[in-house]
Order: C-alpha cells, then sequence, then structure tokens
C-alpha cells in the first residue's frame, strides 16, 4: 500500500509539473518556428542543402508540438476526441515520418498493411502518440543497420475479429530482468529516457478500448502487439 501512495504521489507531481513545463516548450518552440519560417522566406537565396535542413527542422518542431500538445491533453485527463479512423493510415503517416530518420541510420522501415480492416471508433490523436512512440523506440533499439517491420491483420477468436497492429525491430531486444518493468510509471533504459514512453501508450490505449503485449528476445529484436477488438463500433471504409 506505501508502494502505490508513492507512485500515485509522483503521478501528481508530475501532473502538477506538467503545464508549466510544457508552457516553457510552447514558448521556445515559437521562437524556433518563427526563425524557421522567416528562413523560409528566405529559400530562394539559400543554397539547396540549407533548404533541407530547413525543411526537416520545420517538420520535426510541428511533431514536437503536436506531441507536447498531447502531452497536455492527457495530463488533463481529456475525455478525448473520438471518430471513426482507419488505423492503417494512421501507421502509414507515422511510417512516412520515421522513415526521414531511420534512413539516415541505414534503418528500413517496411510496410504490410491489411487494408480489410475496417475503421474504429478511436482518438487518432492518442493512437497517433502511442504509434510513433513505440516505432521510434523500435528504430533506436537498433545498433548500426537493421530493419523494422510495420504490419496490421485480422486474427478471429471465438466470438469477434481482433485487429492487430505489429511493429518488430531487429534490435538489441529487451532483457529478461525488465520486461516486467517496462510499462512501468518512470522505468527506462535510456540514458536520457523519462520512463514515461511505454506507461502512457498503455494507458492511452486502455482509453481506446486497445490492449498491448510484446515478445523479445535479447539480442534478436523485439514485436510489440496493439490489439483492437471489433465491438469497437467498427465501420466499413
Amino acid at each position: 500500500m506505501h508502494d502505490d501512495s508513492v507512485q500515485t504521489n509522483k503521478l501528481e507531481i508530475l501532473g502538477k509539473l506538467t503545464a508549466s513545463l510544457i508552457h516553457e516548450i510552447r514558448n521556445s518552440l515559437s521562437v524556433i518556428k518563427f526563425n524557421l519560417e522567416y528562413l523560409e522566406m528566405l529559400k530562394a537565396e539559400l543554397p539547396e542543402n540549407a533548404n533541407e535542413s530547413v525543411a526537416d527542422s520545420a517538420a520535426a518542431t510541428s511533431r514536437i508540438q503536436y506531441l507536447v500538445d498531447n502531452l497536455l491533453s492527457f495530463s488533463r485527463k481529456s475525455p478525448g476526441n473520438y471518430e471513426y479512423v482507419s488505423v492503417n493510415r494512421i501507421a502509414e503517416d507515422v511510417g512516412n515520418i520515421i522513415q526521414v530518420s531511420a534512413s539516415k541510420r541505414n534503418i528500413k522501415v517496411n510496410y504490410n498493411f491489411d487494408y480489410r480492416i475496417p475503421r474504429l471508433y478511436i482518438d487518432s490523436n492518442k493512437i497517433f502518440q502511442v504509434f510513433i512512440n513505440i516505432v521510434t523506440n523500435a528504430v533506436e533499439s537498433i545498433e548500426g543497420t537493421g530493419e523494422v517491420f510495420l504490419k496490421s491483420y485480422v486474427r478471429k477468436d471465438l466470438v469477434d475479429d481482433i485487429f492487430i497492429w505489429e511493429i518488430t525491430d531487429t534490435g538489441k531486444g529487451i532483457a529478461d530482468s525488465e520486461k516486467d518493468k517496462i510499462f512501468n510509471d518512470f522505468f527506462t533504459n535510456k540514458k536520457n529516457g523519462t520512463g514515461l514512453g511505454l506507461g502512457v501508450c498503455k494507458r492511452l490505449l486502455e482509453d481506446n478500448n486497445a490492449e498491448i503485449s510484446f515478445v523479445s528476445e535479447s539480442g534478436k529484436g523485439t514485436s510489440f502487439f496493439i490489439k483492437f477488438y471489433s465491438d469497437q463500433n467498427q465501420a466499413l471504409l
């Protein structure tokens, strides 16, 4: 009970700090975006490689802004913005974003989506945040060259269809001693990590009536499975 109280207190403190931290981050992002917009106005005067750097920086800034807004929404326990959305399309967007940074590290991102999967009644912003977090982790787990595989498929159980989005990497895997900890709040094995990633992902998925699981072998890679269920007021594409 004592440990639960300590953990709850940590989360309450984190929630109180989030708003002030995000305010400071937003101010800094505004300055960066203003300067990038100014550089974009000078596009004709800049060399091609400089314009590519500006474009990459602008895209990265927009992604940070998006994730910051979602974190603020999550910390406020927002009821969410639920609508009928194609999970495959969210996955495609994430893959396209990650492909840029992955290719610079000689990592190939592969796609294999089952387009029979219907649209699901979910919060697309929250699912996007989950997907980009997990795919980023997959890319960062690879040392040197490697591959990340993104795929979706339908699996039938005794009653309903289960729609699964799978992320597999050829990275370093997860040590056995860490497997029961990775969804804990504040746990991280990254030097500069916050330990919020997978714990937040798990709760965001629960908000969308979805589940996450994984299998991993140290030194051989990891696969994450995100499961959506057919009783989510699905709609045909």
